[in-house]
């Protein structure tokens, strides 16, 4: 914030004088958003200034007699050590001056009288100090009845969804007009366009989460053993298994952490062989099979669609879609459940996601029966579909969950494809899910939607320790 023009040799060469003196960086909190609260330290607001200031807990056992707090608005370790020496509480003293000085227009200092125990608790002296020499007077506001319900009342509202304005429509044209709809693109447009407009439209970076490289070095570990299986008619035994799923997470280790490339490389030593002795016998016996296999140039209702099917068995030409899943079948439970039956329209406040549009793995699993039944190179007819999760229950048991495919179901996903791809095509992103752990419409509603105001000189640093 400081040298905007800043490139980023000089960045590599500020944060290397950093770690060769053993600097720590401080978070600080640089930016500040109109019309909100800025949650601080009396510290951290050192040069700043604000219309009202609200210095909360001013309770002697806050400020200097208590130790190890684990609130969030103590001060520092330094002072929460502190045992009310003279010199010390001069010290709090003027830090508390320096709080009270920020506000232009008006203060508030609040304090109880009673813990949640009905335990008295003392004021701060500053506090009795003011009502003395200042001749301020505490005041103990009541809220009524009406107050407190229409604070509640605004508190609980139903919160919009966050919207905000596309790039160019006519760009956006132009990276949708080969666009082709996979299962993960359709489950993720149907829980959060904001979602799917980020990561498959723009397709903005980001990081590979340990979750997912463990679940792709399991994946691999399959292919490698089934392609063996297929070339050979020899099934690897189960330390080969093992060691292909270590090579694979070796592969991917800049997506863990050094504990959690430990913690799953351990889980997944202990998971695979027991589920390998679990369904060894199973895949000796499927004699003809299809592994990863790969389908596109596939249409559904008018919509070019594609997949990737982890394992297809034949009897005959009927298939038998298994997909391999490393969560818990607990974990999963509602997402391998089909929509209810609901009135329409639904009431998005009562009715989960699932119950309106069916779960993420029961979706996935039609979509590769319609794959299948639409794609005119083979003359397959898919029996049944199975989630098979690798991770066991608590009774160390391994699930399956196993898909009977209905015409009214396949009629449903043929719907919400052929809707959804319309609403694509028509570039309707801009309404997120509105849920508090969505990273994208959490990214749109506080910073795409807000206005930044940033500090010239940030807390703490060299520039305000000399103004």
């Amino acid at each position: 914030s400081r040298q905007p023009d800043m490139k980023l040799r000089d960045l590599l060469d500020t944060v290397q004088v950093y770690r060769d003196f053993d600097i720590p960086v401080e978070a600080l909190q640089v930016l500040h958003v109109p019309d909100s609260v800025n949650l601080m330290t009396l510290h951290g607001s050192k040069g700043l200034e604000f219309d009202h200031v609200f210095i909360i807990r001013t309770l002697d056992s806050e400020w200097i007699r208590k130790r190890g707090n684990s609130n969030d608005f103590n001060l520092t370790k330094i002072y929460a050590e502190l045992k009310g020496s003279e010199s010390e509480i001069e010290e709090i003293r003027r830090l508390m001056y320096v709080g009270m000085t920020r506000a232009r227009k008006g203060l508030y200092m609040s304090f109880y009288r009673k813990e949640l125990n009905d335990k008295e608790v003392n004021k701060l002296q500053f506090i009795a100090e003011l009502e003395e020499h200042a001749g301020l007077k505490v005041q103990h506001p009541i809220l009524d009845d009406a107050a407190v319900l229409e604070f509640e009342s605004q508190y609980y509202r139903y919160e919009e969804t966050p919207q905000f304005e596309l790039i160019d429509h006519a760009y956006l044209d132009v990276i949708l007009s080969n666009y082709t709809m996979s299962a993960t693109h359709l489950n993720t447009y149907l829980q959060c366009p904001l979602t799917f407009y980020f990561n498959h439209v723009l397709r903005v970076p980001s990081a590979k989460s340990e979750s997912a490289s463990f679940g792709t070095a399991i994946h691999d570990a399959l292919e490698e053993i089934f392609k063996t299986l297929k070339n050979t008619g020899v099934l690897p035994s189960a330390d080969e298994f093992v060691k292909g799923f270590e090579r694979s997470i070796y592969r991917n280790r800049d997506s863990f952490t050094e504990k959690g490339y430990k913690r799953y490389m351990a889980s997944g030593k202990i998971i695979l062989p027991k589920y390998y002795e679990r369904y060894a016998d199973q895949w000796k016996s499927e004699k003809v099979f299809l592994a990863e296999r790969n389908m596109a140039n596939i249409e559904i209702a008018g919509v070019p669609v594609k997949g990737k099917l982890d394992r297809i068995v034949f009897e005959g030409n009927n298939a038998y879609v298994i997909d391999f899943k490393t969560g818990s079948f607990e974990k999963a439970r509602l997402r391998c459940k089909p929509p209810k039956e609901l009135p329409s329209p639904p009431d998005p406040s009562k009715d989960t996601h699932e119950d309106i549009y069916g779960g993420d793995y029961w979706r996935q699993m039609i979509f590769y029966h319609l794959l299948i039944e639409h794609d005119h190179s083979n003359k397959w007819t898919m029996t049944r579909g199975e989630m098979n999760f690798i991770e066991p229950d608590k009774h160390n048991q391994f699930y399956n969950e196993v898909f009977v495919i209905t015409p009214a179901e396949a009629a449903i996903v043929t719907g919400q494809i052929r809707d959804v791809y319309t609403k694509i095509k028509n570039h309707e992103f801009e309404k997120g899910c509105g849920r508090e752990n969505c990273h994208w419409c959490n990214f749109v509603k506080y910073y795409l939607k807000k206005e930044k105001h940033v500090t010239e000189a940030l807390p703490g640093s060299v520039e305000e320790e000399v103004e």
